[in-house]
């Protein structure tokens, strides 16, 4: 089970540098992990073709839709990440990323499975050779330490930022920069690269089913004894004739369900008549909630924050993009009712 707790890890420490919060206030009890787990992870399955899901899922191990998927989760502070390890600590960002995406697509290429020790392996290959340690040395600190060390790089990436939005801070003689190191860093980016590979990888159907990650994505799998003859009920089909099957296990007690909302199966990519813009999709989304379940009245801003709920309107904006201003907006596919949308975000509120 190693690698499900070093993947629960990864999740805490890319949230304690990707987003807007203020680190040491924000604890490790406090990150809702399947938040941003659900939030890569619904990206990954709107942004699968059913006709050719394994070219697919190759095409995401790439470094400009590791970016993307960045963006899309409001992760804004990894390129400030990226930033001072280029220009402060001389590391070739760029050459890293590119690196694991390679080595990780030709894992998977063809539509073969992995593990995430093998994923892994990758990551701790390309970023031991940048640290110029082996990868045990790199590894060698508790879990503690770990997010010790990311709460005090976030404070040094808060001062990098202000030193390019002020030009007045020098920012390598303030005391933040002193408490972080060049190795520090690249562990961290190690860590943050192997958490959303094994997303892209474990969404996409090419992780194997008895890995623990796989379990922790919530799809079938071998450990929990939920394959059905055998087969991968949740793996993305590499058939073109068959609909995708991936659909989040929600096991959340607090919100209770609407007892007048029927959770009946819509057409598939259904529509809903509204003008075409963000502020709609939100908007809709947040009505959503409301009919499939009881006491989210009072919640906009904690929709509005989560991470699931803004993967959803991604996914439904990224859908529609080429159609914005018009007066229909249509679901992906993914989403067979209007609970499926809810529940992808469900448990962060």
């Amino acid at each position: 089970m190693s690698e499900k707790i070093e993947y629960y890890q990864n999740a805490l420490i890319t949230q304690i540098i990707g987003q807007d919060i203020d680190p040491m206030v924000k604890s490790a009890q406090d990150v809702s992990v399947q938040g941003i787990i659900g939030g890569v992870k619904n990206y990954v399955l709107s942004n699968i073709n059913p006709e050719n899901p394994t070219a697919s899922v190759l095409s995401m191990f790439a470094p400009m839709v590791i970016t993307k998927i960045f963006q899309a989760m409001g992760f804004g502070w990894i390129s400030y990440l990226f930033g001072i390890l280029a220009s402060v600590f001389r590391v070739d960002v760029a050459n890293i990323i590119a690196s694991v995406c390679s080595g990780v697509k030709s894992l998977v290429s063809g539509g073969k499975q992995t593990s995430s020790e093998q994923i892994s392996g990758v990551v701790d290959d390309v970023i031991s050779s940048h640290a110029g340690q082996s990868t045990e040395e790199l590894g060698a600190k508790s879990f503690e330490m770990q997010i010790r060390d990311a709460k005090l790089f976030k404070l040094a990436l808060i001062d990098y930022k202000n030193s390019l939005e002020n030009n007045v801070v020098d920012f390598n003689k303030t005391s933040s920069r002193t408490s972080v190191t060049r190795t520090t860093g690249l562990h961290i980016l190690g860590g943050i690269l192997k958490w959303v590979m094994l997303t892209i990888a474990g969404a996409g159907g090419m992780l194997l089913a008895g890995d623990a990650v796989r379990k922790t994505l919530q799809l079938d799998n071998a450990l929990d004894n939920t394959l059905q003859h055998g087969k991968e009920k949740d793996k993305p089909s590499m058939s073109p004739n068959q609909p995708l099957q991936v659909r989040p296990k929600i096991i959340q007690t607090k919100y209770k369900l609407n007892p007048i909302y029927k959770d009946i199966p819509l057409n598939p990519g259904w529509t809903e008549s509204i003008i075409n813009n963000r502020q709609n999709i939100e908007n809709m989304v947040m009505t959503f909630a409301n009919e499939v379940y009881l006491g989210l009245e009072n919640k906009d801003s904690q929709m509005k924050s989560s991470i699931g709920f803004n993967g959803v309107v991604d996914s439904i904006e990224d859908l529609n993009r080429k159609s914005t201003g018009n007066r229909i907006v249509s679901i992906p596919e993914m989403f067979k009712t209007k609970k499926d949308i809810v529940d992808s975000f469900i448990e962060d509120l």
